[in-house]
């Protein structure tokens, strides 16, 4: 190693036998310090012969180290000086920068969910896998990776122990968090497949269902092929399909069919639906939009093709609403949210003083604009 020796203890003085790194002795202090003392030699000797030669040597001499030792301390301050501003440009660069961006984006997504302007991500991906009952057939577009990755390797270093011990808070709360919410996802499936279930009971009480079913008991069997043009309230239709050839072959009631589609995997089997996320945002009338505004995507490979009514579906959604503020399940989730974006805006923070500090002393200052 250079710069280092590696000397092994003597047998008998440590029983590890491990090695020691000595560090080598800097041998221009030791000459500096010799040659003040060979200065001063010179003045003592050429003060007491009167020797005007001498005592001008030994002054130029001593002088000569005064120098050099000022210029050795102004040259080693300024070589640490630009070390520490390499140091600290590469750690803005390869660590602080990009962690710091990354906490950004997901303090924006939980402070965006808290006002209620866009559904609760369904997960912060940190690298811990969390049982789910359904599938993530994308990459979640909210990560907390930086920071998980920087601990593995030797990059941690880079951080005080109070930031390491933020940063560990921050992935402890997003492992709490996407567990917290695929619970409450879950339960939001169970309460609204009860309240579609009572719905789709009580349409054989409705007028307009009455009135289509006299229109319709005497016509031919429709053709589940599409090619009969639907009948006015035909969304009847789509329920009746869904409850005798979705649900019931499965062994589901409707409900439970329609639930789990609008809180999975809504409009189609691969995209991630939001559903549940609005509700966690507490809006439950978005989540209700989504679902009606997304029926004519989901509906295009399926012979029937008009979607339940809007005021249908938010009536569903209206009833399930005070159910699920009341559930532990629910509650739990909104509490993880909670205290992840309070984590999160610590890490924030710290980071954020860091990187202007680094600013303020290796980049010129603070900025003009």
């Amino acid at each position: 190693m250079e710069g280092y020796d590696l000397v092994k203890q003597e047998a008998g003085s440590h029983k590890s036998g491990r090695p020691v790194l000595k560090t080598p002795l800097d041998p221009q202090p030791m000459l500096l310090v010799l040659l003040m003392v060979i200065s001063i030699l010179f003045f003592a000797v050429g003060y007491g012969l009167s020797s005007t030669i001498l005592q001008t040597l030994g002054a130029l001499l001593f002088g000569a180290e005064i120098a050099a030792i000022v210029g050795g301390l102004t040259a080693r301050g300024a070589i640490h000086q630009q070390s520490t501003k390499e140091a600290n440009i590469w750690r803005k660069e390869h660590s602080y920068g990009p962690l710091y961006a990354e906490l950004k984006a997901v303090r924006a997504a939980l402070s965006d969910a808290k006002a209620g302007k866009a559904p609760l991500p369904l997960r912060f991906d940190n690298g811990v896998d969390v049982p789910r009952a359904i599938i993530f057939y994308q990459t979640s577009p909210f990560t907390l990776l930086q920071w998980p990755e920087l601990r593995r390797g030797y990059h941690d270093t880079d951080f005080r122990l109070p930031t390491r011990e933020q940063l560990d808070r921050v992935d402890e709360c997003a492992t709490s968090y996407n567990t917290a919410i695929e619970a409450a996802r879950q339960t939001a499936v169970s309460f609204l497949a009860s309240y579609i279930n009572i719905a789709i009971a009580a349409l054989p009480q409705s007028e307009d269902y009455q009135q289509r079913h006299q229109q319709t008991k005497h016509k031919a069997p429709r053709d589940l092929a599409g090619d009969q043009q639907n009948l006015p309230d035909d969304w009847y239709g789509y329920i009746e399909f869904v409850v005798e050839f979705i649900s019931a072959p499965r062994g589901d009631t409707a409900g439970q069919q329609l639930a789990d589609q609008w809180l999975s995997h809504w409009p189609d089997p691969v995209s991630l639906s939001p559903v549940s996320g609005w509700l966690l945002a507490e809006r439950p009338d978005k989540a209700a939009a989504y679902v009606s505004d997304s029926y004519p995507a989901a509906l295009q490979n399926l012979p029937l093709k008009t979607p339940p009514p809007r005021e249908w579906i938010q009536a569903i959604f209206e009833l399930a609403w005070p159910d699920l503020q009341q559930d532990t399940q629910f509650c739990a989730a909104i509490e993880a949210r909670d205290n992840l974006f309070k984590q999160v805006q610590v890490a924030v923070d710290l980071l954020d003083r860091g990187l202007r500090d680094i600013q303020r002393l290796f980049e010129g200052g603070d900025p003009l604009v």
